[in-house]
């Protein structure tokens, strides 16, 4: 199971050549979204919305556009939950005071609960989570 951190899923959103080659050479059937993921690419396209409806100079139906893609591109894959396990681990490792943010303490919870090979290109907010199953695409 190999689950995805929000900087490769936006870079394999923008087509990025080498992301999407990558994710290609995949098992589609093993390609997981830990939900955070989802909440933060989804919480971007929401934020673009309101700013582009105070501001009369930007094309709200392009934001909107962007919101509609965003939804089709993590609809193939498969959704990883922040469960009860995940959110035990997130409290066991939240004491650690690893230097890593609260969003991406959370993702790697919810890799480490499932059992999950967590896929980012940053590698220096989860290289210090213990027995976390990292694979780095840079």
């Amino acid at each position: 199971m190999i689950a995805f951190d929000t900087d490769v899923l936006s870079e394999f959103a923008l087509n990025k050549p080498e992301i999407v080659e990558r994710v290609r050479q995949l098992p589609s059937a093993e390609i997981y979204l830990p939900i955070v993921v989802v909440e933060e690419m989804m919480r971007g396209r929401l934020d673009y919305i309101r700013r582009v409806q105070s501001r009369s100079n930007l094309s709200l139906p392009s934001a909107y556009l962007w919101l509609e893609r965003s939804m089709a591109l993590v609809k193939p894959f498969g959704i990883l939950p922040y469960s009860e396990a995940a959110h035990a681990t997130y409290l066991s490792l939240a004491p650690l005071k690893l230097k890593t943010g609260t969003q991406d303490l959370r993702i790697a919870s919810i890799a480490l609960a499932h059992n999950a090979k967590l896929v980012s290109r940053n590698r220096r907010d989860y290289e210090l989570v213990p027995n976390l199953n990292l694979e780095i695409w840079s």
